[in-house]
């Protein structure tokens, strides 16, 4: 099987794109995977990492491709993502601070 990037929508990782309504003293972080061709990637596994302490979330995308995650403590995050088939991708630094949503298009 031929393997395709999963370099995703997810190039626009280390965005801050817009602020959540309420205020809290937590993150969200929200997106679709697409790869090369724009197409949704279903069931792939994103792991994202605190860099500062180490906290680790895991979610799966839905059919539609999207996720979320909710309440990550702002930090500096390091982000996986795999998914059969595909070639893993990765991205260093994200930065999320408190009262924002994370959109990674």
């Amino acid at each position: 099987m031929r393997f395709k990037s999963l370099a995703v929508a997810l190039v626009a990782f280390m965005v801050m794109v817009g602020a959540a309504v309420a205020q809290t003293s937590k993150g969200i972080l929200v997106g679709v995977v697409r790869d090369q061709t724009g197409a949704v990637v279903a069931n792939a596994t994103l792991t994202v990492k605190n860099q500062d302490s180490g906290e680790t979330r895991t979610t799966v995308t839905k059919g539609e491709g999207a996720y979320r995650i909710e309440a990550l403590s702002p930090g500096r995050y390091s982000l996986t993502l795999n998914q059969v088939g595909f070639m893993a991708f990765s991205a260093a630094t994200l930065s999320l601070v408190s009262s924002m949503f994370c959109s990674t298009k």
